[in-house]
């Protein structure tokens, strides 16, 4: 059967004795070692997970106020583009108004310039009148000399 000698056993008491000493001493230091270590590995992963939500809600944070901006952004550029139509249609209206004043002006002008002409022509009319009135008087000739002689004064000033 089974022989159990005394080295065997002497090692086996040697093992259990070494046993103890080694958890008396080390397992307990170990384990408040591994146990600081796994306190401190859960708080990083705490930490860290809190750190993710953070950066979680500061990425929607700025991905809120990018779209913010694009939408003042968009509104700016609106009201830009409506006051510049409206300082255009300002500017047309303004031409528009400066154009018709010019055009009456014009019209003014050319008024006064043809009455100005139809004065003189009729001052050139009623001298001519005179002129060929004396001419006749002057001569004084039968009626048909007369009329001979104004048509010929008259075609004379009419050439000139």
């Amino acid at each position: 059967m089974l022989s159990v000698d005394f080295t065997f056993l002497f090692v086996l008491l040697n093992l259990i004795i070494l046993y103890i000493a080694v958890k008396k001493l080390f397992f307990g230091r170990i384990g408040a070692i591994l146990d600081k270590r796994a306190d401190a590995a859960r708080q990083e992963m705490q930490a860290g997970g809190e750190s993710r939500a953070r950066g979680e809600a500061y990425e929607k944070q700025r991905r809120d106020e990018l779209a913010a901006t694009g939408e003042e952004c968009r509104r700016i550029a609106e009201t830009s583009k409506r006051n510049a139509d409206m300082a255009s249609e300002q500017i047309l209206e303004h031409a528009r108004f400066d154009a018709a004043a010019i055009l009456e002006s014009a019209r003014e002008q050319a008024e006064r310039e043809r009455s100005e002409a139809k004065r003189r022509l009729d001052e050139e009319a009623a001298d001519l009148i005179i002129m060929a009135a004396s001419k006749v008087i002057e001569a004084n000739m039968d009626s048909a000399r007369n009329r001979e002689l104004v048509d010929e004064f008259i075609g004379s000033r009419g050439a000139a």
